[in-house]
């Protein structure tokens, strides 16, 4: 017969004296069970505890981010959309105790520096986690819910089965449906990649059930987020210059920040004029100002704006949005560094943000029908100058992959009777 090698636990009391065995036993046998019944009552508080404790965690642009809240649960939408079961659905995250939440979502705000469009993005992930079997219109009525909370001006807009957000900006967005009011627009930033409705103002509209005033949506990107986790690529980038008689061969080796390319690749199409706002990231900046810097140290203002040219008409290759994207696609500097094709639009973009933060050259965007370009305002004339806010600005084309058009002229296919400035 084969001995059991599972050992069995007893409490360490020790026999009481001048009490019957018999009754030893009973007090041991009672003591064994209390302690029994406070072992399964610990074991049911911890259990408790987790199913209150709901807890999501997942990945933003590569960093990690970790939410919990006090109920993991959520209420079903109906089979008809109307205003008051939408507002019966609203006043249940009231309810729901989410401060813990709306604190940890704008502690990541904080953290990473996200404007308006970027914390929306991080709202939407974070729907998805906390009510991972909810439907969609869930997540976006919870996402409305989490907006109003930041006093943002918002609305949906239902139609039996069908849930739109809207928020109100001033800033034009292109590739998302919005129609005018007032001095801005209101955009449907439900999802951009779901059927978007034709008349989006024939829908019934539900506005902040506080009747708060609300501020405006600001779609502008005008700081690089701050993620800790860094992903980078190295871009090696030629370019060739004339200099008196003889052409120069530069190189130039540019660390581009991954985590603002996918960023870019997220964030709508805005105005022409908004993209020169988004700066190059810190990796960059240190690697391409500096080596710019050290090129032109012992340039005239001439000089070094004709090298700048060199760059952004020599260092990429030339390709039109519509033969690679089928559309418009406008490239912030940091896109154009990372891409090996860029076109008249990306690198006016780049070529302004390099004139200023180079060279301290205040410039502009202009366009023509079928070109845009930059004019800088310069020590000196050149050309046929263009008069803004009462001053000359002379034409640099920044476009190439000629080189050999001068300050102050334009590429031979450019009308230059009409154009418009933009940005400003």
């Amino acid at each position: 017969m084969l001995e059991s090698n599972i050992t069995q636990r007893v409490l360490p009391i020790k026999p009481i004296q001048g009490l019957p065995t018999k009754l030893v036993y009973f007090i041991r046998r009672g003591i064994l069970r209390i302690a029994k019944v406070i072992q399964l009552g610990i074991v049911a508080l911890l259990s408790s505890l987790v199913l209150l404790a709901d807890s999501a965690e997942f990945e933003f642009f590569s960093q990690k981010v970790e939410l919990s809240h006090h109920s993991n649960k959520f209420h079903k939408l109906p089979m008809q959309y109307s205003e008051e079961a939408l507002l019966e659905v609203y006043s249940h995250f009231d309810g729901d105790s989410l401060s813990l939440v709306i604190e940890r979502l704008h502690m990541y705000r904080e953290k990473f520096r996200l404007n308006d469009w970027l914390y929306f993005l991080l709202l939407r992930q974070s729907s998805e986690a906390l009510y991972p079997n909810a439907s969609d219109d869930y997540r976006l009525l919870f996402c409305w819910y989490m907006l109003l909370q930041d006093g943002v001006k918002s609305r949906l807009h239902y139609l039996q089965q069908h849930l739109r957000l809207s928020v109100y900006s001033e800033t034009e967005v292109h590739s998302l449906p919005s129609f005018a009011e007032g001095d801005g627009w209101w955009v449907d930033i439900s999802d951009d990649s779901s059927e978007v409705f034709d008349q989006v103002t024939a829908l019934r509209r539900l506005d902040d059930p506080r009747k708060k005033e609300g501020k405006s949506f600001n779609f502008v990107l005008d700081e690089v987020p701050q993620f800790n986790r860094k992903q980078v690529e190295r871009k090696k980038l030629r370019f060739e210059h004339q200099m008196q008689d003889q052409t120069v061969n530069y190189l130039i080796e540019a660390v581009v920040d991954k985590n603002l390319i996918h960023v870019m690749y997220r964030y709508p199409d805005l105005s022409l004029g908004k993209h020169p706002t988004v700066p190059l990231s810190a990796t960059a900046r240190e690697s391409l100002i500096p080596a710019l810097q050290r090129m032109t140290k012992k340039m005239t203002q001439e000089q070094a704006v004709y090298l700048l040219l060199s760059f952004t008409r020599t260092a990429f290759q030339y390709d039109n949005d519509k033969d690679l994207y089928q559309g418009n696609v406008t490239f912030c500097p940091e896109e154009t560094l990372y891409y090996s094709s860029s076109d008249c639009e990306d690198r006016s973009i780049l070529f302004q943000y390099l004139l200023q933060e180079l060279l301290g050259i205040n410039s502009i965007l202009l366009r023509y029908d079928d070109h845009v370009t930059v004019a800088a305002q310069l020590n000196q004339i050149y050309g046929m100058p263009i008069f803004y806010a009462g001053e000359p600005y002379s034409i640099c084309d920044p476009t190439g992959p000629d080189s050999s058009i001068r300050i102050g002229e334009l590429p031979g296919y450019v009308i230059a009777e009409h154009y418009e400035i933009l940005g400003h």
